[in-house]
């Protein structure tokens, strides 16, 4: 293999010294930036997370409520239903004056 001579290109300690400083301070200011970015990463996903619980949250609230109206209409049903069943039977059995003007009623709201 052939021997070449390195070319050599005349460079003082200073301005060594100068680019390592340059180096490094563009270093520092690459690792800054790279924190900074992971700072808003984080407070962004923790922004995203709280939205989300806090969604989360009202959905269960309106669920909760939901069931809570349908329990409440069940039992308004029912209740209603007993009467309807009971005036019925009052007529049969002992011909109530009053329950036909019931039974006319409960036949509005829950119709055969």
């Amino acid at each position: 293999m052939q021997s070449y001579a390195a070319t050599e290109f005349p460079v003082s300690e200073l301005e060594v010294t100068e680019a390592q400083n340059k180096l490094q301070a563009a270093r520092d200011e690459l690792e800054t930036i790279e924190h900074e970015t992971q700072a808003k990463r984080g407070a962004l996903q923790q922004v995203g997370g709280d939205v989300y619980k806090q969604r989360a949250a009202e959905a269960e609230a309106q669920l909760q409520t939901a069931k809570q109206r349908e329990r409440e209409s069940d039992l308004d049903f029912n209740a209603w239903e007993l009467l309807r069943q009971t005036l019925r039977e009052a007529e049969q059995e002992e011909g109530s004056p009053w329950a036909p003007c019931c039974l006319a009623r409960s036949h509005r709201v829950f119709p055969n």
